[in-house]
């Protein structure tokens, strides 16, 4: 977040250990991100708080999106920022009746 790089007008929420962003061209209108706040090659390497707040932030979308009949789905991303490992959640909402199609992993 303190990077002059950042795309302030896509953060939609800032905790303490994540944010939850607009990606630059979602899959979906309710597409976000959820990004840790320090780096962290991958979330399993992530302080156990930072995981946490992930979770919470990832409960509560998943709420949100049975509200609207779908089902959550996320998946990990890591991508290089200046010579270091950043991971993110990609979260996009899917129809409930396709969601059990859906693999469990990737």
């Amino acid at each position: 977040l303190a990077s002059p790089d950042v795309e302030k007008h896509l953060i939609v929420g800032i905790g303490s250990e994540c944010y939850l962003a607009l990606p630059k061209g979602g899959i979906t209108g309710d597409h976000v991100l959820i990004v840790p706040v320090e780096h962290h090659p991958s979330m399993s390497a992530a302080p156990q708080s930072t995981v946490d707040e992930a979770g919470r932030y990832l409960t509560a979308l998943a709420r949100l999106y049975a509200t609207q009949g779908c089902a959550l789905w996320a998946w990990e991303r890591v991508i290089q920022v200046r010579g270091a490992a950043h991971t993110h959640l990609q979260v996009v909402p899917v129809p409930a009746a396709a969601a059990a199609a859906m693999p469990a992993t990737l």
